[in-house]
């Protein structure tokens, strides 16, 4: 038909059972794979509570990523978007459990310190909410989700530096190529 589907972007587990109860489905973000089962479960425990099919249920993953070799800078400009989220007072419980030093570093974030703020989020945490490496690595993780029951895995390329629309750009590239190398076409 003609009708849009309604999507919920959710954290706790609450909204994501609500999302499964009145929405078409719900948009992930900055999920762990490890916590992805767990949120996936939330929101079909939501749609059976409702009495509704959780098979029809539409699951969104957006997922700021890069693929390329200049880790290093990438897992700077992440660990830059991750706090920007995870120091929001509506977001903060999503990231408790991948940065355990988030009440410090948020403090000094608000402070205006971003730059202790930052050092106090370590790679791992980074690497747990945004898939970064090779172009391999990102399709391997776009897999992973499908495995873990998201229905649309949603790739958000990022730039390394303000205006750069070459990273992103090769980002899509190299993620497609490694995706139909598995023998993906989406």
């Amino acid at each position: 038909g003609d009708e849009i589907p309604v999507l919920m972007g959710s954290f706790n587990a609450p909204m994501l059972r609500l999302a499964g109860a009145i929405a078409d489905g719900v948009i992930l973000s900055f999920c762990p794979m490890d916590e992805l089962p767990g949120r996936v479960a939330e929101v079909r425990a939501g749609a059976i509570e409702a009495g509704r099919d959780p098979g029809e249920l539409q699951i969104a993953l957006y997922m700021s990523a890069y693929a390329g070799n200049e880790v290093d800078a990438a897992l700077e400009r992440f660990r830059r978007l991750v706090l920007q989220y995870a120091v929001q007072p509506t977001h903060r419980a999503g990231f408790a459990e991948s940065i355990p030093r988030l009440e410090q570093a948020t403090e000094l974030w608000n402070s205006g310190d971003r730059r202790r703020a930052m050092a106090l989020i370590p790679d791992e945490a980074v690497l747990r909410l945004c898939p970064i490496g090779s172009p391999a690595d990102v399709a391997g993780r776009l897999d992973a989700t499908r495995a873990a029951g998201v229905t649309l895995p949603v790739l958000a390329p990022q730039s390394l530096a303000p205006g750069d629309v070459h990273t992103p750009l090769a980002t899509i590239r190299a993620v497609a190529a490694a995706q139909r190398a598995r023998g993906r076409t989406t």
